[in-house]
C-alpha cells in the first residue's frame, strides 16, 4: 500500500483524509505525533504486532491503542491515537491485508499534494 492509497487518493480504501492528518499533525501533542511517526516506521518494517482489542483513553479523552511490535530481543510499543480509520488499519495490518512502503513523513508529503 502506498501513501496515496492510505489517504484514499488511489483505490477504494481510505484510512485517513489529508485534512484529518493535518489536523492531527498540527494540533496533537508533540509526543503523540512522534509516536505516530514511530508507528508508521514499525509498520513499514513489517513486524508482527500485538494489540488489545479495546481502545484506551488518555487524560485528554483521546482514544488510543498501544501496539507492541515483536522484535528478536524485546517488543517495542507505541501509542497510536485513533484518528480517522486508524483502528481499522491496525486490524487490516494484523490480518495481513495490507503492507506499507511509506513513513509518516511520506504520508504528510503525499497529503500536501492536492
Amino acid at each position: 500500500m502506498t501513501a496515496a492509497m492510505f489517504l484514499g487518493k488511489v483505490g477504494t480504501v481510505k484510512y485517513l483524509t489529508p485534512e484529518q492528518l493535518f489536523q492531527f499533525n498540527d494540533y496533537a501533542r508533540e509526543e503523540d505525533v512522534e509516536e505516530m511517526a514511530a508507528f508508521f516506521d514499525l509498520i513499514k518494517e513489517g513486524l508482527k504486532m500485538v494489540v488489545r482489542r479495546k481502545p484506551q483513553y488518555d487524560i485528554s479523552g483521546n482514544a488510543y491503542k498501544y501496539p507492541n511490535f515483536i522484535r528478536p530481543k524485546s517488543p517495542e510499543g507505541v501509542k497510536v491515537i485513533l484518528i480517522g480509520k486508524i483502528d481499522q488499519f491496525i486490524k487490516d495490518y494484523q490480518a495481513g491485508k495490507v503492507k506499507t512502503n511509506f513513513t509518516y513523513v511520506d504520508l504528510i508529503a503525499e497529503a500536501e499534494q492536492a
